[in-house]
């Protein structure tokens, strides 16, 4: 089961943790300062009730001076008045790509992979969760807490598929981010994470104080079972808050193979 909460949390991590369409003069937008927006921000994004997320997430590792890169593409729906979410991936590996969904409703979560059949005789698996699960897998709650631990400057406004946003910068603190993966992972997970970088950019709607677009870049030094290797990660957010938010399990989730284990973690 350790195995199981790890890469779960691992996969749906990276969602969280945008091509602008071009820039303006701002002459629309009120000018705020960083403090003032990260306040109004964090207020917003804490309201939303569902909303839509896609992804783009490029992973480097190095170890022994071996380099690995990993891409990620997502498209996730979560409600958060009823705790149900869905993600759809695909992972790219040394040019072999492969797909992987994510659902949550019911209190329970369900995985689909390829990879499950030789080892459960299913492509599907799940397992019971506990109260706090969603609220960890949370793409945009992840986010916030990135801005909340954070020292935030204005940038100006940019054009974002026709809105003018305005663009917040953020210098986040990594002892806070190094904790916050730490605790998702849960105690004894024999991995360690130290943070040595994260900076955030997030392109608000000055109409409703929401992230449409957000990107995040960090560097960390990973060490597991004594082996220590050099990440860095890219992520590129796009977020809708108008469209409906609908979690329904593909008829195919009834082979799901029960692993019975319940975790909040």
């Amino acid at each position: 089961m350790r195995y199981m909460r790890r890469r779960t949390l691992a996969l749906i991590a990276l969602l969280g943790m945008v091509v602008l369409a071009g820039c303006s003069g701002g002459a629309t937008t009120e000018k705020v300062d960083g403090s003032q927006a990260q306040s109004e921000t964090l207020a917003a994004m804490d309201a939303v009730e569902s909303y839509h997320v896609t992804s783009n997430t490029t992973i480097v590792q190095t170890v022994n001076n071996r380099t690995q890169r990993q891409t990620i593409e997502s498209d996730g729906a979560f409600d958060r008045a009823d705790q149900r979410l869905q993600i759809n991936q695909t992972v790219s590996v040394s040019g072999m790509a492969q797909q992987a969904s994510v659902y949550v409703l019911n209190e329970s979560l369900y995985e689909y992979s390829p990879a499950y059949a030789s080892q459960y005789g299913s492509e599907w698996v799940t397992v019971e969760i506990g109260d706090s699960f969603f609220d960890q897998q949370d793409t945009l709650s992840r986010q916030r807490a990135f801005l909340t631990n954070a020292s935030v400057t204005t940038g100006g406004t940019e054009t974002v598929d026709g809105t003018e946003t305005r663009l917040l910068e953020a210098d986040v603190d990594e002892d806070a981010t190094s904790d916050q993966i730490m605790a998702r992972l849960g105690a004894g997970s024999g991995v360690e994470y130290d943070v040595t970088n994260v900076e955030q950019r997030l392109w608000v709607d000055p109409d409703t104080d929401r992230p449409v677009k957000s990107t995040v870049s960090m560097n960390a030094t990973v060490t597991q079972a004594g082996q220590t290797a050099d990440l860095t990660m890219d992520i590129e957010l796009a977020f809708e808050y108008d469209r409906d938010v609908s979690v329904s399990l593909p008829e195919a989730a009834d082979s799901a193979v029960s692993l019975g284990n319940k975790t909040s973690s």
